[in-house]
């Protein structure tokens, strides 16, 4: 049942929350405050807010099919290292960089802020999900061999206590 349940919510809502906090983080460079350092006007706020969820919703559609691929692949596979969704979410806002820049590459902090962005989306995935991905395998394989065999698990092992050592006054005198 847990299993069904991290299929249904979790990953799903791992995938909306990482492009959240992606689209988060190519929008702050951009939010501005007064000098007081009080926000300068609500309706700012609001163009801020849509220009939030716009650009979560275009992230959202463009890793989408990506996202579901790997998704995939780390629960089969079981592979929840925290290097290797990094080192996925750097290949992949590399690959959008080429991929959406064809003719020319886009300034340094244009790619800069894609890089970062594509770098928090994976460890936002990996803190919500990523950490224990393939564990479905495991309860699923124990669950299936206890079901085979009939019994409940079986008992802790119990060691048996160390034998008690002679010591040199206990010995008996030497004839002498």
């Amino acid at each position: 049942m847990m299993t069904v349940l991290r299929f249904i919510f979790l990953l799903p809502l791992a995938f909306v929350v990482s492009c959240g906090t992606s689209a988060f983080a190519l929008l702050w460079p951009y939010f501005e405050r007064g000098a007081d350092g009080r926000l300068i006007d609500p309706v700012y706020l609001f163009q801020w807010a849509i220009a939030y969820f716009a650009q979560a919703a275009q992230i959202g559609s463009t890793l989408l099919l990506p996202w579901a691929i790997f998704m995939a692949v780390t629960e089969i596979a079981g592979l929840s290292s925290l290097v290797f969704h990094l080192v996925a979410g750097l290949v992949g806002s590399i690959a959008v960089i080429f991929l959406a820049y064809r003719e020319g590459a886009p300034s340094g902090g244009v790619q800069a802020a894609i890089v970062v962005s594509g770098l928090v989306f994976a460890l936002t995935y990996w803190l919500i999900a990523g950490r224990s991905a393939g564990s479905w395998r495991q309860t699923t394989r124990r669950s299936k061999r206890d079901r085979m065999e009939g019994a409940a698990p079986p008992p802790p092992k119990r060691y048996a206590a160390p034998a008690p050592q002679k010591s040199a006054a206990t010995m008996p005198p030497a004839d002498g």
